[in-house]
């Protein structure tokens, strides 16, 4: 189970989210996770398992992840992408209630077998990268962004088989975005900062990121940034005496970094000796600073198919 947000009663939100449960005709399991617009729970209907996904209708949001996730699952049909269910808004004693229904998967995420085993093999790697690449050539044929594509945001059964799950940020592209960035740091694209508008090439970047990950188990700069920036932060705090978000400084140097430095170079210079050249020529590709010079989805296809031949 893992719970993290802000809901200051986490209670009394269990409370309501049974309403939803009850109208819906499922039973609560447990808490898959708690954020500060959601909760989202495993339940149980008609004997199966599916994820439950519930948020408040709040007056000052207009469109919120629940519903935007849920209009563009239930228009998608891909074998790599989670499957929708039902979806809704109801009416409770805490006021609106919005909700989403989706398949239940069991397995982990590459975020989490990284965590658990370090790099993963270079063909299992290479599968896991064909199927995110299929479905993200899918949504660039339906036009959609998903702006928060990470390696913690996949599911992979007992059978190597990954689906991406979490589409609430998604957008049609090209998405003209205002100041409000979206996704987890080290997984950010540098387009959020140099591109007026964000267009599909976008998430083949943080696919990227995801590749370099599974083959070395780290995230590319990380380690860099965080090292020349703790002593900084540190004199921050001192000279104001306060404490500080370090995402707050690191995510613009950690983009600054990349854009800094030789792609290629870096990622050849830390790729494992068992990683073929054109795998990590791929990789390097894939994370381009400039969004024209990164393979579509289609052509990563390509490519990853040639390398298999040759491994």
């Amino acid at each position: 189970m893992v719970v993290e947000g802000k809901f200051e009663e986490l209670e009394e939100l269990l409370e309501y989210s049974n309403e939803v449960a009850e109208k819906t005709n499922c039973k609560i399991l447990e808490v898959i996770q708690h954020r500060s617009h959601c909760v989202v729970y495993k339940i149980k209907q008609n004997d199966n398992s599916y994820v439950l996904k519930i948020a408040p209708v709040l007056e000052e949001v207009q469109y919120s992840d629940v519903i935007n996730e849920a209009d563009i699952l239930k228009n998608s049909n891909h074998p790599n992408i989670v499957k929708y269910i039902d979806s809704g808004t109801i009416d409770t004693s805490k006021g609106k209630t919005e909700y989403l229904k989706e398949e239940y998967l069991e397995g982990d995420s590459i975020e989490q077998m990284v965590y658990d085993y370090g790099k993963i093999d270079v063909k299992t790697s290479i599968k896991y990268m064909e199927q995110i690449c299929s479905a993200l050539d899918y949504l660039k044929q339906k036009k959609l962004i998903i702006l928060d594509l990470k390696s913690d945001n996949t599911i992979v059964d007992d059978e190597d088989n990954l689906k991406i799950i979490d589409f609430g940020a998604a957008k049609n592209e090209p998405y003209d975005f205002d100041s409000t960035i979206i996704g987890a740091p080290t997984f950010l694209s540098p387009d959020w900062f140099y591109e007026q508008k964000l267009t599909c090439e976008l998430d083949i970047y943080s696919a990227g990121i995801i590749l370099y990950q599974m083959l070395t188990a780290e995230v590319p700069f990380e380690k860099e940034v965080i090292k020349d920036f703790h002593e900084y932060i540190r004199t921050f705090e001192r000279a104001h005496r306060k404490n500080v978000n370090q995402d707050f400084f690191i995510v613009p140097e950690l983009i600054k970094y990349r854009n800094n430095k030789n792609i290629n170079s870096y990622v050849m210079e830390n790729m494992p000796e068992e990683v073929p050249l054109e795998l990590g020529n791929l990789c390097s590709l894939m994370m381009d600073r400039d969004p024209s010079k990164r393979p579509s989805p289609q052509q990563a296809l390509k490519d990853l198919e040639k390398i298999k031949r040759f491994i």
